[in-house]
C-alpha cells in the first residue's frame, strides 16, 4: 500500500510540475458544456492550486481507497450503470477547459485518483467556466453605476427547499441547462435595484 501511495505521489508531483504556472483557463462553449458529460482520465489534470496537490497537505488516501472500492464494485455489477454519474464515487467531477490541453479538475480529485487506481478509463464531468480576474476587470470598466449589491446565488437567489415559492421554470432547452428555480420576487427585486442605480453581483460555491 505504501509503495502504491509513493508511486501515485510521484505521478501527482510530475503532473503538477507540468502545468503549474503554465496552464491558462479558456471558455468552453455552451454546446461543449451541454453535450460533454464524460471525459477520459488522461484529459483531466490535477489543479496545482488545490490543497490535494500541496506537499504539506496532499491526498487523503483513506478517501481514495473508499472510492476505489466503490468503483471496483461498480465494474463488477451489471446494474451499476443505473447509478453512473448520480451518486457516490460516480458523481460528476467539476472541470474547467484549459490550454495547452485538456481540463483542470476543480472538484473531485479523490475520485479522479481512485479511478486511476481502479482501472477506470473515464468519469462523468460537468464543464464550467469560472469568472477570471480579467472578467471582473471588464465588468468594472463597463459598469454604469458606482453602487453595487452582492447576493449569494445559492442561499438567496435560488430556492433551497421545495416548499419555497418559486418563479416559473424556464422553457426548454434552457430548463435543462439551468434547472435551479429562482425564488419568487427575485426578478422584481433585480429590476428595482437596476432602476435605482445599482449593479447586481452574485457569487456561488456550486460552479454554476
Amino acid at each position: 500500500m505504501a509503495k502504491k501511495q509513493t508511486e501515485f505521489q510521484q505521478f501527482l508531483e510530475r503532473e503538477v510540475s507540468k502545468y503549474k504556472g503554465v496552464y491558462v483557463p479558456v471558455k468552453a462553449g455552451i454546446l461543449r458544456r451541454l453535450l460533454v458529460k464524460k471525459l477520459p482520465l488522461n484529459k483531466m489534470h490535477p489543479n496545482p492550486d488545490d490543497e490535494f496537490c500541496f506537499p504539506n497537505i496532499g491526498p487523503n488516501y483513506q478517501i481514495i481507497s473508499d472510492y476505489e472500492k466503490e468503483m471496483r464494485q461498480f465494474l463488477n455489477d451489471r446494474q451499476g450503470a443505473r447509478i453512473y454519474g448520480q451518486k457516490g464515487a460516480y458523481q460528476p467531477l467539476y472541470v474547467e477547459k484549459i490550454r495547452p490541453d485538456g481540463y483542470m479538475i476543480l472538484n473531485g480529485h479523490h475520485r479522479w485518483a481512485a479511478a486511476r487506481k481502479a482501472g477506470v478509463s473515464s468519469l462523468p464531468v460537468r464543464i464550467v467556466d469560472l469568472t477570471q480576474k480579467s472578467d471582473i476587470q471588464k465588468m468594472l470598466a463597463s459598469s454604469n453605476h458606482d453602487r453595487r449589491v452582492t447576493l449569494d446565488l445559492d442561499e438567496v437567489v435560488f430556492c433551497t427547499e421545495e416548499s419555497q415559492e418559486a418563479e416559473k421554470a424556464l422553457s426548454f432547452p434552457y430548463d435543462r441547462l439551468y434547472p435551479q428555480r429562482v425564488r419568487l420576487g427575485i426578478p422584481a427585486l433585480f429590476y428595482y435595484l437596476n432602476q435605482n442605480g445599482y449593479d447586481i453581483w452574485v457569487y456561488t460555491a456550486q460552479y454554476y
